[in-house]
């Protein structure tokens, strides 16, 4: 196995997964031994039970992270509408020994946050931990312990620890909770920024194009069209993108590489009337639709009439130019 390669070709589709989501993925590095299993490790330590600390603290602690059926009016953030919670476990086996394979590495990438308990040194949990601290913001990996401080591994020690005990769960749900809470607030600020830099990056044109298509999108689910059928690429956006097919081709690729549009291509699409043509068209992806609502917060999309004043200041700009 070779992390770099996997990184390399799955980073971008790892932020696709996540902005497609409809729920908290939280990824969970842990030790796999239950009751009457004694931890391997050179430093003493209570008896560590895998199920208990499942079942009883890390899955009423997750219960902290916002979601829309409980809080309709405020959820986390206008264009981050999660809908449930759900742990994530590496398969472990009786010994602990789990094998790094491509798999974790990616449900590593793909999760939204990160558990990495360390109690009792286990190697499996701590290379987990280690992945997470090299892949993803530090601020959305919870490290938890039921070690005494000065047996933690200094390299665990760059991010806040929480300690717990599971012979009192509910002060441990308590204290993992508001890690876990500060935790979803750093995801969110995390995705802002990284909706930022690719805002930043973005020619006029093109946020202008992503704009028209916004629009366009409201108005088919409102109207309750499907989206996602072939058609004719951005029908029906403003004037000037038509215009000029080179100005066309370069905001669809530049939309493409910024993972916002995908290509829909139907060779032999029925027409009405015949014969069956190639029909192609491009659309949103997750990122693409959260890029939207976070740029624009649904509501704030700019109206018809304005895209139409731009699209007279454009025909003006070009006419100075030749």
């Amino acid at each position: 196995m070779n992390p770099p390669p996997i990184i390399r070709d799955y980073e971008s589709a790892a932020w696709l997964e996540q902005a497609s989501r409809s729920f908290w993925k939280i990824f969970v590095a842990t030790p796999f031994q239950s009751a009457g299993t004694k931890i391997r490790s050179v430093r003493r330590h209570p008896r560590f039970d895998y199920l208990l600390v499942r079942d009883t603290i890390l899955k009423d602690s997750i219960q902290s992270l916002p979601v829309v059926s409980e809080t309709p009016e405020s959820p986390a953030t206008p264009y981050f509408r999660k809908q449930d919670r759900c742990l994530h476990f590496a398969d472990g086996t009786a010994s602990g020994a789990i094998p790094i394979t491509e798999t974790i590495i990616r449900d590593i990438l793909d999760s939204d946050l990160v558990i990495a308990d360390a109690t009792g040194h286990n190697g499996g949990a701590i290379l987990e931990a280690g992945i997470a601290l090299a892949l993803k913001d530090l601020r959305t990996i919870v490290v938890i312990s039921q070690d005494k401080p000065k047996d933690l591994h200094f390299d665990l020690k760059v991010n806040r620890v929480v300690f717990y005990s599971q012979a009192d769960p509910e002060q441990a749900r308590r204290s993992i909770s508001e890690a876990i809470t500060r935790a979803a607030s750093a995801y969110v600020e995390e995705w802002e920024r990284r909706l930022e830099r690719i805002r930043t990056f973005l020619t006029p044109e093109a946020t202008r194009a992503l704009n028209g298509y916004g629009i366009m999108l409201m108005q088919w689910e409102e109207k309750g069209k499907p989206v996602g059928l072939p058609g004719m690429f951005f029908e029906g956006m403003p004037e000037w993108f038509y215009n000029s097919r080179t100005l066309c081709n370069q905001v669809l690729q530049e939309l493409i590489r910024a993972r916002i549009l995908w290509i829909h291509y139907a060779p032999g699409a029925r027409m009405n009337p015949p014969p069956p043509v190639d029909r192609w068209a491009a659309h949103c992806t997750p990122l693409g639709k959260l890029f939207i609502e976070h740029t624009w917060n649904r509501h704030l999309i700019v109206p018809a009439e304005v895209m139409a004043h731009y699209d007279a200041v454009h025909r003006t700009e070009q006419t100075l130019l030749v």
